[in-house]
Order: C-alpha cells, then structure tokens, then sequence
C-alpha cells in the first residue's frame, strides 16, 4: 500500500490469505467454512449502522490512522478479497494477483494499481468499476427478489441498515447503490452463473430451482419472495443436505437480520430453523444459537420468556442430548460438540450443566478423563451454573494464579455470582494477577457473559476511566475491543442516557472513540430490537 488510507490492502489480504494457506495445508478442517461466521457477519452487523467507515478512506492525523485498524478494515477486508476470489473465478484471481505482485514486488502500491492489474486477467471485467461502490461506501445491500415467471426474477438492491429511527447516514459517493455480482446456483444440478445487477433493479434468467449468493460468499444479504422462500424451506425439511452448509448458515444469518430490519416476522424468520433438529454443521448451529441467545436475552415478559425457551429447548434438545463429552473423531464433530455443549449450558438443560458439574469434580480430584477441547466448556458451565457456591471458581482461580494459563483465566469470566464479579473486575486490572494486554479482554468477556457482568464492568470502567485511558487510549485494538464489549449489549433508555452523559465530559477519547460511536448507535438499535421482538404476534 502507498498510504494508510487503503491498510485494509495489506491487512484484507493477510487475512484471507490466512484462511486459504491453512485450508490448503489441513482441508479436513474446512476453515473457509468458517469466514462467514468468524468475519463477514460480523463486518455486516458493524457496516448495518451509519457509524461504520468505508474500509478505503482518508487519513489525516495519527489518531485517524490508529483507528483505521479496526474491525471493519481487518474484517471486511477479506470480505473484499473473497468477492474478487468469486466473482473473477479461482484460476483468473490467481493469475491477476502473480501479475500484479510481479508488477509491483518491492514497491508500493494503491487499489487502484490492484484492480488495474486485476482487470487484465478478468475475462473483460471493469473490476475498479465494481469494486469501488464496495470499498469507498460504507454498508452493504439487501437484495430483494420477485418472482416474474417460471424462468426469471427481478431483483432490487436496497441499503441494508438497522440504523434506528432520526439517524442520518453519512453522504456516499455512489448513492448507496452498488454493482452486486449476482451469483446464482442451482440446488438440484449445482451450476453457477453469475449476473451484474448495476442499477437499483433488474430482471434476470433465474428459475425456480436457483439460489442467490451460494455458500454467502458474497458480502450481501438476500430477502427471498414468498414463492421462493417457501420452496427453499421445503428443500430443507425434506433434505437440507440439497443445500450446502454454508446455504444454510446464511440463509438463517440473512432472516435473523431481515427480522431485525423489520423486512420479516419473528414467523418467517423461524422457519429457516423448522429442520435444525436434524442439523450437523457447528456453523448453522454457531449462527442459529448465536441469534436465539440474542433474542432470549431481550424478551420481557415471563410468559414470553417461557415460551421462548420451550421452543429453542425442543429445537436444541436432539442434537444437544446426542452429543455426550466422549472424545470426536474428526475436526467437525468436535466442533459440534463444543457448540451445542456450550449452547446447552447457556440454555441451563440439566443434563449438560450437572455432568460438567461432575467431571469438574473429577477434575479437582484428579480422576477426570475428557478430551482437552472439552475442558473450556465444562469449566465455564460449572462455573457459571454454581452462583450460590464459589468452590469451582476458588479452584480454577488458584490454578490460574499457578499456571497464568489463558484459557482458565476465559473460564473465570463466567461468573455469575455479584460478589465473585465484583472482586475479580479489580483484580482485572491489577497488573500483578492479569497482564496488561489481557486486562480489557477479561474485563469485555465478564461483560458478555451476564447482566450482572455488564452492568458492573460498566461500574468500573466509569470508576476508573482515568486509568484504563492511560493504559489503553493509544493502543490500536484494546481500548475499542474493551469499550465495544463493556457498551454495545446494553438495551435501556436509563443505559443509553448513562453512557451518553459520561463520555460527553471526556474531552479526548483516543482510540476508543469510533468504539464508543459504534456502541451508542447499537444500544438505541437494541432498545428498538427489543421492541419488535416483544410486540411481534408470535408470541400472542
């Protein structure tokens, strides 16, 4: 890269890069698989909200450059490389990227250079043309479909945003329009064929056996009419093995969101999860406990309370029973297994809590056989299920003051008894126990875990600001991840106005303030979720 405006050249590529290299080296571990679920849904919920940046933007000062290095640069970023990947096709991509690393080996360069060289290779695709309404925008679109007849489909691109209401987006150089390569495949003879929609709508040759943006490869989302939404939830209840993995993971992904945008009921975004009973993939099942464990947490009344939970209990019960702690044989159900086990606990299924209860016993007493993938979940479920008795904590706290292994210092953060979270938030910050670079990572993971873990870590970061924005007001990540974590869950009137108010008196805000943005924008976002998910008629 010639300037920082464009790190996400540098850092967009290392990342995917990363991904393939290990892809490559172990395939049984099928870690392209999990791009989605680890980066672009996660560059989606941030680019969702005007607070986002365009991932090649203007730097001026080096505060403006620090906070360059953010989620959506990394994140998005290889998002970005993964949309050339598809749209160029394997063999074109590769021979583009040799040309222009040839072209510029020992030198520096811009993306303008990079879709130059790229284009070159593309079959005659204007790649600059298409990939700049993607890097120097913020968002992403929501593809609407609309049945025309048996053999074509009209499309529409919208911005796809959860800004809540009186929230005005930043101007765009493109109109928050975008040219959207449309990939196409379909589920019976698995073809692709790929459109360019470059204006708000088109109708394309798209038959009813077609699914848009295969394996959600591509960084938008796909709102499906009833006609083919419905054909794709039969497809699933009869085999959802018609679909891939990923075809699934997205598809759920998508009408979570859509649900959140109000583009789709609470109904309709459940039926994307009518087959999960029979589901195998840790990566349908991270995204759909993911969503579920989002909804539960902003339901009110206790009525709805139960029947929510009566729902994702007969949901999550088959495949969490199955599973057991013995030992998997491949990558994959191992996976599973740590997904579903973790998701039970948090659901408090008796079954899982009291066995990890028990083989932490066995733990203490020496006696424990259990696969070492498995010591994270059974440690955290014991823990965070025993709030009236502190013996397992005490237990993996002194082994963590023995050992200052990280992993029993994750598990700590589970607590959820008020007393044990309030004296290991100090400690969190006592050099002489935590380390420096750990302290707002374990600060942010108390405050993911639990309401009482939120609301305290909130207490703290208010009650010693001064010193945590002396440790961390420069640093490029810790101060972002620790704010983002502390903030972000929050879903009251009473919050908002708290947090609002506090940072209002800080005359500088050194890294974290994109974090805190972010944050706020979130919570009045969560105060309207919450709204949506209790007035919806399915819980009448």
């Amino acid at each position: 890269m010639k300037f920082w405006n464009e790190a996400w050249l540098k850092e967009g590529f290392a990342t995917f890069i990363a991904y393939i290299v290990i892809e490559d080296i172990n395939p049984s571990m099928e870690l392209m698989n999990t791009v989605l679920s680890d980066l672009m849904l996660k560059a989606m919920d941030i680019d969702s909200f005007s607070t986002s940046k365009p991932i090649s933007r203007t730097v001026n000062t080096p505060n403006e450059i620090r906070q360059i290095f953010d989620s959506i640069t990394y994140y998005k970023g290889c998002c970005m490389v993964q949309t050339l990947y598809c749209y160029m096709g394997k063999a074109n991509f590769q021979r583009g990227m040799q040309r222009y690393l040839k072209t510029y080996s020992y030198g520096n360069a811009n993306q303008d250079d990079l879709w130059n060289e790229l284009s070159k290779e593309s079959g005659g695709k204007d790649i600059k043309s298409v990939m700049d309404t993607w890097t120097k925008q913020i968002g992403h679109p929501v593809i609407t479909t609309k049945r025309i007849n048996a053999t074509h489909m009209q499309v529409k691109q919208d911005r796809f945003k959860l800004d809540p209401p009186g929230i005005e987006a930043p101007k765009s150089p493109f109109n928050y329009r975008w040219k959207v390569p449309i990939i196409v495949k379909n589920i019976n003879s698995k073809q692709q064929k790929t459109h360019l929609l470059s204006t708000e709508e088109d109708i394309f040759p798209i038959t009813n056996d077609d699914l848009l943006n295969p394996d959600h490869s591509l960084y938008y989302r796909v709102n499906y009419g009833e006609e083919t939404f419905a054909r794709l939830v039969k497809e699933l209840n009869n085999d959802h093995l018609k679909l891939t993995e990923l075809d699934r993971a997205g598809l759920v992904s998508d009408y979570f969101y859509l649900f959140k945008a109000k583009l789709k009921t609470l109904n309709e975004t459940l039926k994307t999860l009518d087959y999960i009973e029979n589901e195998q993939a840790s990566t349908v099942w991270d995204i759909a406990a993911g969503e579920m464990g989002q909804l539960s947490a902003l339901i009110q009344s206790k009525d709805h309370k139960d029947k929510w939970r009566k729902f994702v209990f007969t949901k999550v019960n088959k495949t969490v029973s199955s599973i057991g702690w013995e030992t998997k044989s491949t990558y994959k159900e191992s996976a599973l297994q740590t997904t579903m086990l973790r998701f039970g606990c948090h659901m408090n299924i008796s079954s899982v809590v009291q066995t990890a209860k028990l083989k932490f016993s066995e733990w203490m007493n020496g006696t424990l056989v259990l696969d070492k993938n498995l010591y994270p979940v059974m440690r955290e479920c014991a823990i965070s299920n025993s709030l009236n008795d502190d013996t397992f904590f005490a237990y993996t706290y002194q082994r963590y003051l023995e050992t200052r292994d990280n992993a029993l210092l994750t598990s700590l953060t589970t607590v959820k008894n008020p007393k044990l979270i309030q004296s290991f938030l100090q400690d969190a910050l006592n050099k002489s126990i935590v380390k420096d670079n750990d302290a707002s990572y374990t600060i942010g993971k108390i405050a993911k875990y639990s309401q009482q873990g939120k609301d305290m870590a909130w207490n703290l970061v208010k009650e010693r600001w001064s010193e945590i924005f002396q440790r961390y007001g420069d640093n490029i990540f810790l101060l972002a991840r620790l704010l983002t974590a502390v903030l972000e869950d929050f879903s009251t009137e009473q919050k908002l106005k708290d947090i609002q108010a506090f940072f209002k008196e800080k005359k500088n805000l050194g890294s974290g303030k994109n974090a805190i943005d972010q944050a706020i924008l979130k919570i009045k976002f969560r105060i309207v979720y919450r709204d949506i998910i209790n007035n919806d008629p399915w819980f009448r």
